[in-house]
């Protein structure tokens, strides 16, 4: 059953974000650089040279970075993703724990709310056909980073109502998002999951080519309000 759903939730957010003729478009084959940033998974870490920034899993996780190992599905999906300025870092699964995860990076250099807000406007158009139901939005200080958090739901049928946990950092001119899913059966038991990866981050550097104004980036240390729209 988890696999059935992996899948479907791969293609969520596709089809929240355009009409099926631009997926149709973007799903053919051409072109394109998969291996726009050096990085690499190893020993159960996830780092990223390019933009400077590791992740750390467990050994119950399987990630996969490499366009080469992803399935059909993800494939499409990172079809989809990649263009000149962006691409799937990696996706993975915890089928212990029944969640997953996957993290996009694009090189924008947007504010973390002008991405949270971009990122909202493409689930509006499914809100209906899903129930999209936001359950929080809040500036987050971890460890390391400060980012925004964005909660949602989902519902793809009456039993299947399924959480999603992501969150929206930057790093330079880069623009993240780190996304977990799970089955609201598994919510509670994921929660302190998906804290200790968001805590794990840790970045090398912000680049020097941002604007004067940084306190997007995940590296500062200020920490404001997310405006109401």
């Amino acid at each position: 059953m988890l696999k059935k759903i992996r899948i479907f939730f791969l293609f969520i957010i596709l089809i929240s974000c355009q009409s099926k003729s631009i997926i149709d478009e973007y799903s053919v084959k051409e072109a394109k650089n998969y291996g726009k940033y050096v990085d690499t998974y190893d020993k159960y870490i996830y780092n990223n040279e390019t933009i400077a920034f590791s992740v750390e899993f467990d050994y119950n996780w399987e990630i996969k970075v490499n366009y080469d190992k992803f399935n059909d599905f993800e494939k499409k999906y990172a079809d989809y993703i990649t263009t000149d300025y962006g691409e799937v870092l990696f996706i993975g699964y915890n089928d212990l724990k029944k969640i997953g995860v996957r993290c996009v990076s694009e090189d924008l250099n947007i504010s973390n709310e002008q991405y949270l807000k971009d990122f909202k406007n493409s689930l509006s158009r499914e809100t209906v056909s899903y129930k999209i139901e936001v359950v929080s939005e809040k500036k987050v200080d971890f460890k390391n980073y400060t980012a925004l958090n964005f909660v949602y739901t989902a519902k793809i049928s009456r039993n299947n109502l399924f959480y999603f946990d992501s969150i929206l950092f930057r790093n330079g001119k880069y623009n993240i998002k780190l996304d977990f899913w799970t089955n609201k059966d598994y919510l509670e038991t994921n929660k302190e999951e998906i804290l200790k990866i968001y805590d794990s981050l840790e970045f090398q550097s912000v680049y020097a080519d941002v604007s004067a104004d940084q306190s997007d980036d995940a590296t500062s240390d200020k920490t404001e309000e997310i405006p109401d729209e």
